[in-house]
């Protein structure tokens, strides 16, 4: 069942933190720091097997990895650093609003050029 899942969400690729941080947290009653820790680690497998696919294609976007890794240096570091000092209680409900806002901004910006 899980190998099932696993391809569909491959295959529409919601397969990022969105979806399996959600699951881990409301399904499988992990803590939230736990959860996200394990939804990044998938993630960084998920964009690993793209950067390889990408270099072997001899295409690589590096305008998107020159972004990419400050982002992922700081923010791993400054979250590392909060999230120690944030009860569960309010971790618990703060990837779903995270996730509803940038939605949100998504959702708002498109509608803006239509």
């Amino acid at each position: 069942m899980a190998s099932a899942g696993g391809f569909i969400i491959g295959l529409i690729s919601a397969g990022l933190p969105e979806v399996t941080t959600t699951q881990l947290i409301v399904r499988c009653r992990l803590p939230p720091r736990v959860a996200i820790a394990t939804s990044v680690f998938v993630l960084a497998i998920a964009a690993l097997a793209g950067a390889a696919v990408h270099a072997l294609a001899a295409t690589p976007v590096w305008y998107v990895v020159a972004w990419s890794i400050p982002g992922v240096l700081i923010g791993g570091t400054v979250g590392t650093r909060v999230g120690k000092h944030i009860p569960s209680e309010i971790m618990e409900p703060a990837p779903g609003v995270v996730f509803a806002l940038v939605g949100m901004i998504v959702l708002g910006s498109e509608l803006a050029t239509f």
